[in-house]
């Protein structure tokens, strides 16, 4: 954990930078400001918020997301993201690779993430 700042009550966890900072094994987010309870996996980011799945190789850019780092799911608001094929090595037959997009007109998009679906080439 990357931070300029701590604060924590029980298993809430305040941080304030430029940027925080949290990463795992799976996944990484970064932020201006970000409170995780460790008791119930809940994750709340607020500015610049930027999303890595290192599994998925999935990037999501926010203003503000919620997610729960137990069950991978979350709500990202005012969003632009991609996914690409994990794997480097593509055979020689096999279609172009998975460059899916996300693009939010509204206030929000709630997904599981891994459920990015392909848009264009």
């Amino acid at each position: 954990m990357l931070s300029d700042t701590t604060d924590t009550d029980g298993t809430v966890h305040k941080w304030h930078g430029h940027p925080v900072e949290m990463e795992d094994s799976r996944m990484l987010f970064r932020a201006d400001d970000i409170e995780w309870d460790e008791s119930t996996g809940d994750l709340h980011a607020t500015g610049h918020v930027y999303f890595r799945n290192f599994d998925r190789n999935e990037q999501i850019w926010a203003d503000r997301l919620e997610y729960n780092t137990q069950e991978e799911t979350g709500k990202f608001y005012d969003v632009r993201g991609e996914t690409h094929r994990a794997s480097s090595r593509v055979p020689a037959r096999s279609p172009p690779p998975v460059r899916s997009t996300l693009r939010a007109s509204g206030p929000s998009v709630s997904a599981k993430v891994h459920s990015l679906q392909r848009m264009g080439h």
